[in-house]
């Protein structure tokens, strides 16, 4: 029996938390193309992760395509690299919105 992949319940999770945060504190509905890019963020980051250990641990071999090793371990440097400027900017948008929502609230009321 192959062991469970936990990458998709913590990726729900967040993605979960995300919409929550976006409903709690912007007080909008995140957009599906954002939920989604960080479902598929944080499943590309748990993989790279992942694979790191499993490289530099060395109980997993890599058969043939241990000539490849450095390109293997950029890579996933690059993928778990790109996955977190995806959060960031997830998380910034939505902090710049919220700034936006304030400030036409600020202006409505005065």
């Amino acid at each position: 029996m192959s062991t469970p992949n936990y990458f998709f319940y913590i990726s729900f999770a967040l993605g979960i938390i995300f919409i929550i945060y976006r409903f709690a504190y912007i007080k909008k509905a995140p957009l599906l193309t954002d939920v989604v890019q960080l479902f598929l963020a944080v499943m590309a980051a748990c993989s790279s992760v992942q694979l790191f250990f499993f490289i530099f641990e060395g109980s997993k071999s890599l058969g043939d395509f241990q000539s490849y090793k450095v390109s293997i371990v950029l890579g996933a440097f690059a993928v778990t690299w790109v996955s977190l400027q995806t959060l960031g900017g997830l998380v910034k948008n939505s902090n710049a919105h919220r700034r936006s929502s304030e400030k036409t609230g600020a202006t409505e009321t005065t």
